[in-house]
């Protein structure tokens, strides 16, 4: 008896530290059973990045799904390689990633900055010693870890915060090809002057990788813009200068400036469809026109449902999101082509420094149906 118990009580005392060490480092319960320790719960996944956001032009936030602590960040320009590749990773999986991540930390082309932790650990604040260029694209590398030391490193695309963004509204849709107004298309009027860069186009219908985002182009009031869906014909040039003659495409317009999306699928709803601008750092909705066809009783899909549901609680629709609020199309012609009848009294309204730019909203009465012969893409009525 007491040879069994010389070799149990080292056996119970080893037992024991364990259960004291493991209980110490992780946050975790245990319990012993005849086959020895076993662990019934832990933390042992890295923390979740959340989002990164531009809210001045000099300052990022990264958000996570829980306190962290920063072990490097550095932010430079985008290049077609660092845009291209994927580094994202946690512990034990960085890999080519920490060696790309050493390298950019002493790289003399990296965008100084300083980082803090907001109070909760969750976010981190990175302030930038020079301002970013608008619409600029960047990537923002890091690695931070939680308080029981499992590793996030990440890279993420950032662009340059539009400090003043141009106020902009759809005037004019084709949603299929004709004569005289070319392929699908969007018009916008701008309102107010500013820069393009970070608006987003969106048709619910065709899904967001088909989100078009404007790149960092000046304009004016009063300018028209043309947004081409598609850009199957010789003559597709888009006009990010100033020079609005560039482009000879049918739907191309002299006085409008002309933009082509690379694609060559067809696009938007044929039967409906919501459509969406959107500033893409923020979120917040721009501006929206959503269709049906009458023969039609509710939204064809949970992305049609969603999109109109965000339009109308923001206000930017009127009257509400299900599908007897949107524009209804009757008769039995496939073709779509919509005007907006409100936009003189939107530019009286800006003129006189009394429009709402936060929430210029609209319904389906600020809008009429014209026949393809009076398509008019670039000419504002």
């Amino acid at each position: 008896m007491k040879k069994i118990f010389k070799f149990a009580f080292p056996f119970i005392q080893v037992c024991v530290i364990c259960i004291l060490v493991l209980s110490s480092v992780y946050n975790v319960s245990c319990r012993v059973s005849t086959q020895g320790i076993q662990l019934l719960s832990g933390d042992y996944e890295s923390p979740e990045l959340l989002n990164v956001k531009s809210v001045s032009s000099s300052k990022i936030i990264i958000e996570f799904s829980e306190e962290v602590k920063v072990t490097g960040v550095t932010l430079c320009e985008a290049s077609n390689q660092n845009m291209s590749s994927d580094f994202t990773g946690n512990s034990g999986e960085t890999g080519a990633f920490e060696s790309s991540f050493d390298f950019l930390m002493s790289e003399p082309d990296s965008i100084p900055l300083n980082q803090s932790l907001s109070s909760d650990g969750k976010q981190v604040f990175c302030n930038l010693e020079n301002p970013l260029k608008i619409g600029q694209k960047y990537i923002l590398y890091g690695i931070v870890e939680d308080k029981n030391g499992n590793s996030l490193t990440f890279a993420s695309p950032v662009i340059g915060f539009n400090s003043h963004p141009a106020t902009i509204v759809m005037t004019e849709i084709q949603d299929k090809t004709t004569t005289g107004g070319g392929v699908e298309f969007v018009e916008f009027y701008v309102l107010a002057p500013g820069n393009l860069a970070g608006l987003v186009f969106s048709s619910a219908n065709d899904g967001e990788e088909f989100d078009y985002i404007f790149p960092a182009v000046e304009v004016n009031a009063k300018e028209v813009i043309v947004l081409h869906l598609r850009n199957s014909d010789e003559g597709c040039v888009s006009e990010f200068t100033e020079d609005l003659a560039l482009s000879s495409a049918p739907g191309s317009s002299i006085s409008a400036r002309d933009i082509w999306i690379e694609n060559s699928q067809a696009r938007l709803g044929a039967s409906q469809d919501v459509l969406t601008l959107f500033d893409g750092n923020s979120g917040t909705i721009k501006d929206c026109f959503m269709y049906a066809r009458n023969n039609k009783t509710e939204w064809s899909k949970i992305e049609l449902q969603s999109a109109a549901n965000k339009a109308f609680e923001s206000g930017i629709w009127k009257g509400g999101s299900t599908l007897e609020n949107a524009f209804m199309l009757s008769g039995t012609s496939v073709q779509g082509i919509f005007e907006r009848t409100n936009i003189d009294e939107l530019e009286l309204l800006a003129e006189s420094g009394t429009l709402d730019y936060d929430c210029i909203c609209s319904g389906k009465d600020d809008w009429e149906r014209i026949t393809p012969k009076h398509v008019s893409p670039g000419l504002v009525k």
